[in-house]
């Protein structure tokens, strides 16, 4: 399970926010995590 969560961040696949730096969503709503499902399925 570790190798697959070091594998979806190393890919940029799941990203977490900093602080003060949330991520926009596309549906106008701000979010402290970012899942690019283009990355997650192979």
């Amino acid at each position: 399970m570790n190798n697959l969560k070091s594998h979806l961040f190393e890919t940029n696949a799941v990203k977490v926010c900093h602080g003060d730096k949330p991520f926009w969503l596309t549906s106008g709503k701000i979010s402290a995590y970012f899942i690019n499902t283009h990355f997650v399925y192979r």
